[in-house]
């Protein structure tokens, strides 16, 4: 039996949930790390890859089932009655959860657990509400709050106050399929939490496979005019850029589509759309993409032609950045004169 105790106290339940969590998403990325350069045998190969795809899929259900595996008091003797499915899932990563328990876990994540706790007091309610008007076939547009759609998910307000907002994502996907449950994500606002300027995390789930999110007012970059965005002034440039290495420090990047960036004349730039960094060699296309995300807009209703020209935005980037910034342009020193070059 695992101690349920946390610093001398017994864990809640909302942390014993997010100790599951955190064993799932870490023991899937150390299957990854370890794989062999070479296999000795077709048959390793075979094997290893088998055990590669069972890992995959019990993260996933680790992570939708992490609520349930939170309640099982003793992992060695297991309910007679326990879904066969369930006990297959605990039998096959028993010992390795022992073990992360004893090693990785003396310190629990008491801000992750609030966030579980804040959405099961708040949101989960309203959760449920939209994910019963779904299944009884409402369109997702004729749901009350419904904000937009995308790939990943519908995103709905939770109140009529419209500062928070829930993404689902098993309004887009089936319900069956536990392949996106939002787990990116989730970690990306979680290691987020202490950056300003950015969309946070309120709350989430994994089961109902729902995150709910700080919403920003404002306007998008596509939505100002060429007249606002001349008016942008070099401090408010600069917190764009200060947002980005935030977030890249803590090993996040943005997604630089000038929709992803929010305006408004009190806080200046906020970007809602960030994810894990899968590349630092990206980060400075990402950079030499802003001068166009920031001064090109897609022609609507002004007199602007189909697309702006980069006008002088560019230099005054590159101008911020040599003052500002001058390590990380020491050490992007061939990319960044190339890009000077070319202006």
């Amino acid at each position: 039996m695992i101690e349920n105790k946390g610093f001398g106290r017994p864990k809640t339940k909302e942390e014993l949930q997010t100790q599951v969590e955190h064993f799932a998403e870490i023991e899937y990325s150390n299957l990854k790390m370890i794989k062999p350069e070479k296999f000795n045998s077709e048959e390793d190969e075979n094997k290893f890859y088998e055990k590669y795809l069972q890992s995959m899929k019990d993260q996933s259900e680790m992570l939708v089932y992490s609520a349930e595996l939170s309640e099982i008091q003793d992992f060695k003797n297991l309910p007679v009655d326990i879904d066969p499915k369930l006990k297959g899932l605990i039998e096959r990563n028993r010992d390795a959860y022992v073990e992360f328990c004893d090693t990785e876990m003396k310190a629990l994540d008491y801000y992750r657990a609030s966030k579980v706790k804040i959405y099961n007091e708040k949101y989960k309610s309203r959760v449920s509400d939209i994910k019963d008007q779904i299944k009884n076939g409402i369109p997702l547009e004729e749901i009350p709050g419904y904000v937009n759609k995308g790939t990943k998910g519908a995103i709905f307000f939770t109140d009529d106050k419209h500062s928070k907002v829930v993404k689902l994502y098993s309004a887009i996907h089936d319900g069956t399929s536990s392949s996106n449950v939002g787990k990116n994500e989730i970690l990306s606002l979680l290691r987020a939490k202490d950056i300003e300027n950015v969309s946070h995390l309120e709350g989430y789930s994994y089961e109902d496979r729902a995150v709910i999110m700080e919403y920003i007012e404002g306007k998008n970059l596509k939505e100002l005019t060429k007249k606002e965005r001349a008016q942008l002034s070099d401090e408010e440039i600069k917190s764009v850029f200060k947002i980005i290495f935030d977030l890249y420090q803590n090993g996040l990047e943005i997604d630089p589509h000038p929709t992803n960036f929010i305006y408004n004349t009190e806080k200046g730039f906020s970007v809602i759309d960030y994810h894990l960094l899968k590349n630092p060699e990206n980060f400075m296309y990402l950079l030499r993409s802003l001068p166009e995300n920031l001064s090109r807009r897609k022609n609507t209703s002004d007199e602007e032609s189909d697309y702006d020209q980069f006008s002088d935005l560019e230099p005054r980037i590159v101008k911020i950045l040599e003052e500002d910034y001058p390590e990380f342009c020491e050490k992007h020193k061939e990319h960044f004169e190339k890009w000077k070059s070319m202006i």
